[in-house]
């Protein structure tokens, strides 16, 4: 078990120059390819995201007003403007990001398509036990680990290779955290 301060994971600056992203976990194959990957990116200006061929991605916003990704292909636009909602989009081609009311920090997963599935999901029970591996992100709220041993709150998150049991600190209060299993 593994609980990380999100600003003191080494940030790497996007190609466009508009953020900076916090890579937290990858899984590759033998032959190196990225089977999926979970980060934490800062967006800091409106631009275009880079294109992932063949990648299905995710995206959850942990603070600020958020941002609309316009896809000029298909004339959609997805909304990202408040805690608890999943966008979940292609990788190609990349959308446009226009910021809603400034910078705003946002989870991101990208799962290649024919890997082994896993998901982002929103998380608001008061308490869980997995026996298997996840990696939780608070956004609302402290999260006690294995009967408060640890405690893990908005700007860190926790990662568990074998499992174990998280419950919300105030099971009745605003209790929200990204889960990927």
């Amino acid at each position: 078990m593994t609980i990380l301060r999100i600003d003191e994971i080494e940030s790497s600056p996007w190609k466009n120059g508009g953020g900076v992203t916090r890579e937290i976990a990858v899984a590759r194959d033998d032959d190196e390819r990225v089977l999926w990957r979970l980060s934490v990116a800062d967006i800091a200006r409106d631009g275009p995201f880079s294109s992932f061929e063949q990648t299905d991605r995710s995206m959850a916003l942990l603070n600020g007003s958020g941002l609309d990704l316009i896809f000029f292909d298909s004339g959609n636009t997805l909304s990202l403007d408040r805690r608890g909602t999943i966008l979940r989009y292609p990788g190609a081609p990349g959308p446009l990001a226009r910021l809603r009311a400034g910078p705003c920090r946002a989870v991101n997963f990208m799962n290649s398509q024919g890997a082994t599935p896993m998901a982002l999901t929103v998380f608001r029970e008061p308490e869980f036990h997995r026996s298997s591996q996840f990696i939780l992100i608070p956004a609302e709220g402290a999260w006690l680990v294995n009967d408060g041993q640890e405690v893990v709150h908005p700007g860190s998150l926790l990662i568990s290779r074998n499992g174990c049991a998280v419950s919300a600190a105030a099971p009745n209060g605003d209790n929200l955290a990204y889960l990927l299993a």
